[in-house]
């Protein structure tokens, strides 16, 4: 359960990252 719960928020946390990459990269280019 705790497990499941940690996987979660790295996969929220993922998500933020992949965003925040995507910002940049739009707009750098």
């Amino acid at each position: 359960m705790v497990l499941h719960l940690a996987l979660l928020l790295l996969g929220v946390v993922d998500g933020r990252f992949i965003v925040v990459l995507s910002l940049k990269v739009i707009y750098i280019s």
